[in-house]
């Protein structure tokens, strides 16, 4: 479980968000022919959806990659993994929150 917070600046782009599935039993989930469905929740209430990239099936990677409209809100967003497989869910669900913060000093962009 990632159960660090995660803090991004606002307008950041290009971070990687990325779980480790594993079982209840703690082993690795096989992602081999998997899909990685992601659903993000904004502070707003507006959801993203994104399919994430699987980096190491056998031990369970995958990753997406954070684009403009996931770090444009400020506060607490929450993003839902699940795993299809054989064109069904499988039990696998990680639920993973990151925070977006304001861009402290620096020069504002007019």
């Amino acid at each position: 479980e990632m159960s660090e917070n995660i803090v991004i600046t606002q307008n950041d782009i290009g971070i990687e968000i990325a779980p480790n599935f594993v079982s209840s039993n703690g082993a690795s989930i096989d992602l081999n022919g998997a899909v990685i469905r992601v659903k993000t929740v904004t502070p707003s209430g507006s959801v993203l959806e994104k399919t994430a990239t699987i980096d190491n099936p056998t031990i369970g990677v995958a990753y997406v990659v954070l684009t403009g409209e996931y770090t444009a809100e400020l506060g607490l967003h929450t993003m839902y993994w699940s795993i299809e497989q054989n064109e069904s869910k499988i039990t696998s669900q990680q639920n993973i929150s990151y925070f977006v913060k304001e861009k402290l000093g620096g020069a504002v962009d007019a």
